[in-house]
């Protein structure tokens, strides 16, 4: 939540102010899992930081994505990934989305 890529305006705020506020959810601000399902309750849907995958490795990056979910009744929830980054030991690594990438080979090509 230190990082120049959070926004405050994440449900991931939040479900934090109300673990820190109420005593039966003080439990979430203990398990990374219970606090992202928190997250991903969340009944009006919203901006969201989520693992999405953890190191199965040593030295292995986590990644995180910037989602907007999507509620609407009677459907399953909408995802739209606004970003992704890559956490390694102290450093948070924004990736490259294909966009990017292809820009960077078109530029390589041109004449």
């Amino acid at each position: 939540m230190e990082s120049p890529y959070y926004d405050p305006a994440a449900n991931n705020s939040l479900v934090l102010n109300e673990a820190q506020r109420f005593a039966e959810k003080y439990h979430l601000l203990q398990n990374r899992k219970a606090f992202e399902a928190a997250v991903q309750a969340v009944p009006s849907g919203g901006l969201q930081f989520i693992i999405v995958d953890e190191p199965r490795v040593r030295d292995a990056p986590w990644v995180m994505q910037k989602q907007q979910r999507t509620v609407r009744r009677g459907q399953p929830d909408e995802i739209e990934i606004l970003g992704t980054w890559w956490i390694l030991k102290d450093h948070i690594i924004p990736a490259a989305n294909m966009a990017d990438i292809l820009q960077s080979r078109f530029v390589c090509f041109q004449p």
